[in-house]
């Protein structure tokens, strides 16, 4: 653990790069709240996250201010700022080329399962109570004083991932709290889920068809970025959290993580997609079927297709060499970790990381000085010389190249 106790408080160490960073902006909300004794936080994941020592990522900040007067204190300060959810009491105050979410306390006034009402308040305890994990209510002010109403350093400690208040009732307010249990259970989690909530889940699954599929994507691929999901993926499943719409092929997205890569969501959601070899259909569609589902952006959905297709494929050193020069590396390092996903070399990963990818040196132009007419010609002697250059893995030149291309062209330049 990366928190000291003093003899009043626990405390995070002020120096910290996002803390000094923030300060300015804190110390400005604080000034325009006059007297108020405690008017502004840093709140939520990156409190939490650095007191386990894990990286800080979005700085949250909490305030008893209304919005409008943060937006106030952002136009005083001549930086930018989006009213993005005035109704909710967010604003994104942009300093430095940093984005901070400045949100008002709050307490909910009625809530349906997929939204809720607020009104603002000057009560941090209030606030508090309204969120969904005890570890996500911890807060720090920047002195580095830490507060935690509900034992949620404890609960981290433990390795326990337990809902503030009655877990029915948090998870009926919000029903998407259900699939965050299992993101926060295989990010932080050391024992086992509490029996109790996991009837609970079972028993609401079915409403998380009620919820927009981008916010269930949203989590769905922060579940997928921790170091290991698979026990919790497994875990939400069996609960009846229909989040893929297929049972996932867990087998292989386990032998995914196992590869010496960094954590990508959506390699891992193509890695969750079933083979099925032996079905005369088309490999993407139900990477198509299942970016549609959960509302995936066009070139993410294209991306889920392609890694279908390459899940399909046998692949050996030298296609992913080929892939490499042709493609790119991102498109190697695709086909190489669904190649190990599906139990094979784990080596092909390793070469699509490391391996050369010089760029094809031979251009349109580089032909038409050789006296080739423009037209259909060019691309097919440059197709061929292509073709050539990746078989002997790109180590020509351009010098070569071009005499590869005299030698396709032979002596008749007015092709």
């Amino acid at each position: 653990m990366a928190f000291v106790r003093s003899t009043d408080s626990l405390r995070l160490d002020p120096r910290l790069t996002w803390i000094a960073r923030a300060r300015p902006l804190l110390r400005r909300l604080a000034a325009h709240a006059g007297t108020h004794p405690d008017p502004v936080r840093f709140i939520g994941g990156c409190v939490r996250n650095a007191l386990i020592d894990q990286p800080v990522q979005d700085v949250d900040i909490a305030t008893i201010l209304p919005p409008q007067e943060v937006l106030a204190v952002g136009e005083a300060m001549g930086i930018k700022t989006h009213p993005i959810g005035l109704a909710h009491g967010t604003v994104t105050v942009v300093l430095d080329g940093t984005n901070y979410e400045v949100t008002t306390l709050r307490r909910d006034i009625a809530t349906d399962g997929r939204h809720a009402q607020v009104a603002f308040t000057d009560d941090w305890q209030e606030d508090a109570r309204r969120r969904d994990f005890t570890f996500n209510a911890l807060s720090a002010n920047d002195r580095g004083a830490v507060f935690d109403p509900f034992d949620g350093i404890a609960d981290l400690r433990a390795g326990i991932v337990r809902f503030i208040g009655d877990p029915k009732q948090r998870i009926e307010e919000d029903y998407l709290r259900m699939l965050r249990f299992f993101r926060f259970l295989a990010l932080f989690g050391q024992v086992p889920p509490d029996p109790k909530v996991l009837t609970i889940i079972r028993r609401a699954a079915s409403n998380l068809a009620r919820l927009a599929p981008e916010r269930v994507a949203y989590e769905l691929l922060r579940l997928l970025a921790a170091p290991d999901p698979v026990p919790a993926l497994i875990a939400a499943q069996e609960t009846g959290l229909d989040v893929l719409g297929f049972a996932g092929d867990h087998a292989s997205l386990a032998r995914l993580i196992a590869l010496p890569h960094e954590p990508d969501p959506l390699l891992r959601l193509g890695a969750l997609l079933p083979v099925r070899e032996a079905e005369s259909h088309d490999p993407g569609m139900m990477a198509e079927t299942l970016a549609s589902r959960l509302r995936l952006s066009r070139r993410q959905t294209g991306r889920l297709r392609t890694l279908a297709f390459y899940k399909t494929m046998t692949w050996q050193a030298q296609e992913i060499q080929g892939l490499l020069l042709n493609e790119g590396r991102t498109a190697a390092i695709d086909a190489a970790a669904m190649a190990g996903a599906r139990g094979g070399p784990r080596d092909l990963l390793t070469l699509a990381q490391d391996a050369p990818a010089p760029p094809f040196p031979l251009s349109g132009d580089d032909l038409t000085d050789l006296g080739l007419l423009p037209g259909p010609i060019i691309g097919q002697v440059l197709d061929q010389v292509r073709e050539w250059w990746t078989q002997e893995g790109g180590s020509p030149d351009h010098a070569a190249c071009l005499n590869h291309a005299r030698a396709l062209i032979g002596d008749e330049p007015d092709l």
